[in-house]
């Protein structure tokens, strides 16, 4: 059977006092913060370096530790990696649902997408970049260039002023409707 452990980061004696009072624990784990809530967070490292698979683990909030969700998550698979039950004693801004099998799930298929989407802007950029070098001579279209195509084929607008819409000459623009087309 697991032990119980509390952790508090806390700049009062009174307040980890009052903790220990309140959650029954085998061990606490307390850090020390400045006045603006600073901390190195020695104890809460060594927590995790020590806790053990079936250890329930009892924390004030995750949002103590970090407002990063991306701190939160690797937090999270620490605990869950390790075993351990996590209880939080006030939960704030919905936290809570990460607790659970579905909310962690969730937490993680938002971050394989955000990997995935990373990874996949990376090869957008290194085949845009790769484009523009091969691609030098030919033609680029000027910004603006699709709706003045359209007001050209549709509307009747006629290519000297869709040339001047665009700040080309006309016959550069008929080479960009023939490419286009």
């Amino acid at each position: 059977m697991g032990k119980t452990i509390g952790y508090l980061c806390t700049k009062k004696h009174s307040e980890a006092q009052l903790y220990k009072s309140v959650v029954k624990a085998d061990k606490f784990y307390i850090d020390l913060a400045t006045d603006r809530g600073c901390s190195s967070y020695a104890e809460f490292n060594n927590l995790i370096e020590e806790v053990e698979e079936n250890d329930k683990v009892i924390l004030p909030s995750l949002v103590m530790i970090s407002e990063d969700l991306d701190e939160v998550y690797n937090l999270l698979c620490i605990f869950r990696n390790k075993g351990v039950k996590l209880n939080l004693l006030n939960p704030t801004r919905g936290e809570e649902i990460f607790l659970t099998d579905g909310g962690f799930k969730t937490l993680e298929a938002i971050f394989s997408l955000r990997r995935d989407v990373t990874k996949i802007r990376g090869a957008i950029e290194i085949k845009a970049e790769n484009q523009i070098k091969h691609r030098e001579n030919q033609e680029v279209f000027p910004d603006g260039f699709y709706q003045v195509f359209i007001d050209y084929k549709n509307n009747g607008l006629k290519a000297e002023m869709a040339a001047k819409k665009l700040k080309v000459d006309v016959h550069k623009f008929y080479r960009l409707v023939r490419e286009f087309s």
